[in-house]
């Protein structure tokens, strides 16, 4: 239960940090007029966001009041989608990055950072697929049992009440 709550506040640092690192991708690579890693860069901001939101509300125990297992369902399908999209995208930049003969560079079309920034988010996306699953199953064990409190459901997860 301990190891969960240390891991939960490692979690909410990274999350903030990508949050922080997105918006400056988005900021400096806009700045440099190379529009697709600034983009990548925003969607990297938003990923992380989502992602921090549910360790947030999780962390002041509000996620049943925001969330249902439901809406958690989308967040996991949105995260495999945008997944896919994130790979095939990274894959894509760097194939016109060797068929164009580009180095690394950074302003204008230089697609490198575009897919180095799609595999930044790549990561983003995972998370929301994994977090959700583990937030869903909090909920939804919470609703069957008929309490909210995470220190509840920790305990219970830890001594094998719970099914997978």
């Amino acid at each position: 239960m301990e190891g969960r709550r240390r891991c939960l506040g490692l979690k909410t640092v990274l999350a903030i940090l990508g949050v922080i690192s997105g918006a400056s991708i988005c900021v400096t690579f806009g700045a440099s007029r190379n529009f697709n890693a600034s983009i990548w860069g925003f969607l990297t901001g938003v990923f992380a966001a989502i992602v921090l939101n549910l360790h947030l509300c999780y962390r002041k125990n509000i996620l049943h009041l925001k969330f249902t297992p439901e809406t958690l369902g989308l967040v996991k399908l949105c995260g495999i989608l945008c997944s896919i999209i994130a790979l095939s995208a990274s894959i894509i930049y760097f194939v016109l990055m060797s068929v164009f003969k580009q180095g690394y560079k950074m302003e204008d079309d230089g697609y490198a950072p575009a897919g180095i920034f799609a595999l930044l988010s790549l990561k983003w996306t995972v998370m929301m697929f994994f977090e959700g699953r583990w937030y869903e199953r909090f909920l939804r064990s919470t609703h069957e049992y008929g309490d909210t409190s995470n220190e509840e459901y920790l305990t219970k997860h830890d001594s094998g009440l719970l099914n997978n």
